[in-house]
Protein backbone atom coordinates (compact mmCIF):
# COMPACT_ATOMS: atom_id res chain seq x y z
CA UNK A 1 0.00 0.00 0.00
CA UNK A 2 3.00 2.39 1.06
CA UNK A 3 5.04 1.92 -2.12
CA UNK A 4 1.56 2.15 -3.97
CA UNK A 5 0.90 5.83 -2.31
CA UNK A 6 4.05 6.30 -3.17
CA UNK A 7 3.78 5.99 -6.98
CA UNK A 8 0.64 7.85 -7.31
CA UNK A 9 2.30 11.13 -5.44
CA UNK A 10 4.95 10.42 -8.29
CA UNK A 11 2.46 10.23 -10.86
CA UNK A 12 0.42 13.53 -9.31
CA UNK A 13 3.86 15.41 -9.12
CA UNK A 14 4.50 14.40 -12.89
CA UNK A 15 1.14 16.04 -14.02
CA UNK A 16 1.33 19.12 -12.02
CA UNK A 17 4.97 19.63 -13.98
CA UNK A 18 3.26 18.63 -16.96
CA UNK A 19 1.05 21.75 -16.78
CA UNK A 20 3.31 24.11 -15.38
CA UNK A 21 5.52 23.88 -18.74
CA UNK A 22 2.12 23.77 -20.90
CA UNK A 23 1.50 26.70 -19.40
CA UNK A 24 4.92 28.78 -19.77
CA UNK A 25 4.53 27.72 -23.98
CA UNK A 26 5.94 26.49 -26.81
CA UNK A 27 9.66 26.77 -26.28
CA UNK A 28 9.05 25.17 -22.60
CA UNK A 29 7.26 22.31 -23.79
CA UNK A 30 10.35 21.96 -26.41
CA UNK A 31 12.85 21.98 -23.91
CA UNK A 32 10.70 19.27 -21.40
CA UNK A 33 10.39 17.37 -24.60
CA UNK A 34 13.79 17.04 -25.22
CA UNK A 35 15.21 16.76 -21.86
CA UNK A 36 12.96 13.62 -21.28
CA UNK A 37 13.90 12.10 -24.64
CA UNK A 38 17.34 12.74 -24.46
CA UNK A 39 17.48 11.40 -20.57
CA UNK A 40 15.80 7.96 -21.60
CA UNK A 41 17.17 7.82 -25.14
CA UNK A 42 20.77 8.90 -24.54
CA UNK A 43 22.10 7.08 -28.15
CA UNK A 44 19.75 9.22 -30.21
CA UNK A 45 21.67 11.96 -29.07
CA UNK A 46 23.92 13.81 -31.69
CA UNK A 47 26.10 15.91 -29.43
CA UNK A 48 30.09 13.75 -30.12
CA UNK A 49 33.06 14.46 -28.92
CA UNK A 50 34.94 17.06 -30.61
CA UNK A 51 37.73 16.08 -32.74
CA UNK A 52 40.83 17.14 -31.80
CA UNK A 53 42.87 19.99 -33.71
CA UNK A 54 46.74 19.08 -34.39
CA UNK A 55 47.42 21.69 -35.97
CA UNK A 56 47.10 24.86 -33.56
CA UNK A 57 47.51 28.44 -34.02
CA UNK A 58 48.84 30.97 -32.28
CA UNK A 59 51.66 31.16 -29.36
CA UNK A 60 52.28 27.78 -27.01
CA UNK A 61 51.15 27.91 -23.90
CA UNK A 62 54.00 26.25 -22.36
CA UNK A 63 55.36 29.51 -20.81
CA UNK A 64 56.64 29.30 -17.54
CA UNK A 65 57.40 33.71 -17.55
CA UNK A 66 54.93 35.42 -14.88
CA UNK A 67 53.48 38.87 -15.11
CA UNK A 68 56.10 41.43 -13.06
CA UNK A 69 54.58 43.16 -10.49
CA UNK A 70 53.92 46.79 -10.16
CA UNK A 71 57.02 47.10 -8.04
CA UNK A 72 59.16 45.50 -10.52
CA UNK A 73 57.48 47.05 -13.10
CA UNK A 74 58.06 50.65 -11.63
CA UNK A 75 61.90 50.04 -10.89
CA UNK A 76 62.56 48.77 -14.16
CA UNK A 77 61.44 52.22 -15.68
CA UNK A 78 64.15 54.34 -16.55
CA UNK A 79 63.62 57.82 -14.19
CA UNK A 80 66.98 60.05 -15.42
CA UNK A 81 70.81 59.40 -14.58
CA UNK A 82 71.46 56.61 -12.02
CA UNK A 83 69.70 54.39 -13.57
CA UNK A 84 69.82 51.63 -15.81
CA UNK A 85 66.65 51.33 -17.29
CA UNK A 86 66.59 47.51 -17.72
CA UNK A 87 64.87 44.27 -15.87
CA UNK A 88 65.19 44.24 -11.82
CA UNK A 89 67.19 46.69 -9.70
CA UNK A 90 69.40 49.41 -11.03
CA UNK A 91 72.91 50.00 -9.41
CA UNK A 92 71.83 53.47 -8.67
CA UNK A 93 68.88 53.64 -7.14
CA UNK A 94 65.77 56.02 -7.77
CA UNK A 95 66.59 59.67 -7.59
CA UNK A 96 63.99 61.32 -4.96
CA UNK A 97 65.73 64.85 -5.97
CA UNK A 98 62.67 65.49 -8.63
CA UNK A 99 60.12 65.82 -5.94
CA UNK A 100 58.51 62.07 -6.39
CA UNK A 101 57.37 63.31 -9.72
CA UNK A 102 58.58 62.16 -12.87
CA UNK A 103 57.14 63.41 -16.53
CA UNK A 104 56.99 60.68 -19.32
CA UNK A 105 55.74 61.33 -22.90
CA UNK A 106 52.12 59.49 -21.40
CA UNK A 107 51.97 62.68 -18.93
CA UNK A 108 52.83 61.59 -15.15
CA UNK A 109 54.16 58.51 -13.90
CA UNK A 110 52.16 56.32 -11.41
CA UNK A 111 54.06 57.44 -8.63
CA UNK A 112 52.09 60.45 -8.65
CA UNK A 113 49.12 57.85 -7.02
CA UNK A 114 51.02 57.31 -4.35
CA UNK A 115 53.02 60.75 -3.03
CA UNK A 116 50.78 61.09 -0.42
CA UNK A 117 52.25 57.31 1.63
CA UNK A 118 55.97 58.66 1.00
CA UNK A 119 56.37 60.25 4.58
CA UNK A 120 55.24 57.02 5.97
CA UNK A 121 57.65 55.00 4.78
CA UNK A 122 60.18 53.56 6.85
CA UNK A 123 61.89 51.69 4.56
CA UNK A 124 61.62 49.38 1.35
CA UNK A 125 61.30 45.67 1.21
CA UNK A 126 61.79 43.67 -2.20
CA UNK A 127 60.65 40.06 -1.26
CA UNK A 128 61.75 37.43 -3.46
CA UNK A 129 59.65 37.28 -6.49
CA UNK A 130 58.65 33.25 -5.96
CA UNK A 131 54.87 33.60 -6.30
CA UNK A 132 54.49 33.96 -3.03
CA UNK A 133 55.59 38.04 -2.83
CA UNK A 134 52.45 39.09 -1.59
CA UNK A 135 52.13 36.95 1.76
CA UNK A 136 56.01 37.53 2.42
CA UNK A 137 55.36 41.71 2.24
CA UNK A 138 52.50 40.86 4.46
CA UNK A 139 54.67 38.66 6.93
CA UNK A 140 56.95 41.58 6.50
CA UNK A 141 54.94 44.11 7.70
CA UNK A 142 53.18 42.03 10.45
CA UNK A 143 56.48 40.19 11.94
CA UNK A 144 59.41 42.04 11.01
CA UNK A 145 60.47 39.66 8.78
CA UNK A 146 59.41 37.34 5.65
CA UNK A 147 59.71 34.04 7.00
CA UNK A 148 56.23 33.43 8.21
CA UNK A 149 54.30 33.91 4.80
CA UNK A 150 52.91 30.55 5.02
CA UNK A 151 50.80 31.97 7.68
CA UNK A 152 50.17 34.19 6.27
CA UNK A 153 48.76 32.36 3.01
CA UNK A 154 46.83 29.56 5.13
CA UNK A 155 44.82 32.60 7.24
Amino acid sequence: QQVNDEIELQREHFRRLTVEVEERGPEAVRQARDALFYGLHPAEDNVREPEVNENPRGRPRTSTSRIRSYYERSRSRSTGPGSSGGRGRSSGGRSRSSGGRSRSSGGESDEHDTEFVRPLLVGDFNPSPDGHCGFRALSHCIYGDDSHYLLMRSA
